[in-house]
């Protein structure tokens, strides 16, 4: 099972001796290129170095917050510039990039306005705002865009990943609420490793307490739709994210569980979000090296949240 670690937030220039430990756990790096650090000497030194150290690094771009932050419908456009650029940099600083990921997400302002709603539990406003941002997506050609610059970054060799919220892995009923919020396009699109995120401490801020097999449900459900080319991200830990830092995994033991689910669905590739957390509670040896746990039985509270989301997405329209 292949292991990767987010990086988010890090200064470059730290990473780089964080790179032979990286090494020998043979971790690979995917490492956040936000846009007011897409042209940083710093960025291109760090790339240089993790290749001669030899941890595989893939360039997680992501765009100026008032752009959205992730690539998703609204923002397709502006994402695909984004990229050229990166690649172009890259190449003039002697760091060609091998990976770019794009990160499929709502913009932050509707998720935390979703958020607000759902905490407050008025569904109504909730569900008038998912209507709202599926009407403005439909009259976009996101698929188009994105579709043409794959094209370009295929034909040059660069290795795509995608990774995105687990809804558009629920096609009879999730393809309404991934359209709503501007991701349902991202599983037409080839790539080299599609993961999705399975966040538990995400899950269960609103819905309770769950045990690691949601993991295992939604890494078993990415296998059967993309096979070897599978990928699921796990975590979080500690409490670095954004728009805002939310508490995640003090405890090794949950991400072992999670790991354990991986291995139970047998999925190939696995991401951990974040080294940033990672290093906040103490380190990659306390995180990776704790006791391996037995996966955990089905649970039905798994099978719940599904089909809550799944009825959730009936009440928009067709």
């Amino acid at each position: 099972m292949r292991l990767s670690v987010w990086c988010e937030f890090l200064p470059y220039s730290e990473l780089i001796a964080l790179l032979p430990e990286l090494a020998l756990r043979k971790l690979w790096l995917n490492l956040a290129v936000q846009a007011e650090r897409r042209d940083s000497p710093a960025l291109f030194e760090l790339l240089r170095a993790a290749r001669s150290e030899g941890v595989p690094t893939r360039a997680w771009f992501l765009l100026d917050k008032a752009d959205g932050y992730w690539p998703n419908a609204w923002n397709a456009r502006i994402a695909a510039d984004a990229a050229r650029r990166l690649l172009d940099a890259a190449d003039r600083h002697g760091a060609p990039l091998e990976w770019l990921i794009f990160d499929f997400e709502p913009p932050p302002d509707l998720m935390l306005q979703l958020a607000s709603h759902g905490r407050n539990r008025d569904w109504r406003r909730l569900i008038g705002a998912l209507r709202r941002a599926r009407y403005e997506n439909r009259r976009l050609d996101a698929c188009s865009a994105y579709a043409e610059l794959w094209k370009e970054l295929t034909a040059s060799g660069v290795r795509l990943m995608t990774v995105t919220m687990p809804i558009v892995l629920d096609k009879a009923f999730g393809t309404r609420l991934a359209d709503a919020l501007g991701i349902g396009f991202c599983t037409a699109l080839p790539v080299e490793e599609f993961a999705t995120m399975a966040y538990r401490p995400e899950f269960e801020r609103f819905a309770g307490p769950l045990t690691a097999d949601v993991v295992r449900s939604y890494a078993a459900t990415t296998m059967h739709l993309s096979g070897r080319w599978a990928g699921i991200a796990i975590g979080e830990i500690g409490s670095p994210g954004f728009p805002v830092p939310v508490p995640g995994y003090t405890d090794p033991s949950e991400l072992q569980a999670d790991l354990a689910s991986c291995r139970a669905a047998g999925i190939g590739s696995v991401s951990i979000f974040s080294l940033d957390g990672i290093l906040e509670q103490g380190g990659l040896a306390r995180w990776l090296d704790a006791p391996q746990v037995a996966a955990p039985r089905r649970d039905w509270r798994a099978a719940r949240l599904r089909l809550a989301l799944a009825a959730a997405s009936l009440l928009l329209p067709k």
